[in-house]
């Protein structure tokens, strides 16, 4: 996870200059977070149960990992910690871009190929 900020926040200091990147990259992150979360709680649900949630409880997820990861990241202090520390994935740089490219990648695009293989599950209820 400190990797994952660590990166988002380069993006938002070097790449898209932002007047407050802790506070978009804790938004960010709890966007693909709870992107990732209720796609991959609907496949479940949908596969095992036959039903999935709705639009409202993935909205109050991430409005949720909003503010728990605001409390963590920033009113903590843990941000400014993690930007001194500078982490990285097994020491690499490019394993750190690789991994954080990935899960950007498929936190954003859950959110286009979930609702149709959720759709082809229940289609088999």
């Amino acid at each position: 996870m400190k990797v994952l900020f660590y990166y988002t926040y380069l993006v938002y200091t070097r790449v898209i200059k932002d007047d407050e990147p802790y506070a978009t990259t804790v938004f960010v992150l709890s966007l693909i977070e709870g992107s990732l979360a209720f796609v991959t709680t609907n496949l479940l649900l949908a596969h095992y149960y036959c039903f999935t949630l709705g639009k409202w409880y993935g909205i109050s997820l991430v409005l949720g990992l909003i503010l728990i990861n605001y409390i963590t990241f920033n009113r903590s202090g843990l941000s400014r910690r993690i930007v001194a520390q500078k982490p990285r994935l097994f020491k690499s740089h490019f394993f750190s871009v690789l991994f954080v490219g990935l899960v950007f990648i498929v936190g954003a695009t859950s959110l286009i190929w979930g609702p149709f293989l959720i759709k082809a599950i229940l289609d088999q209820c």
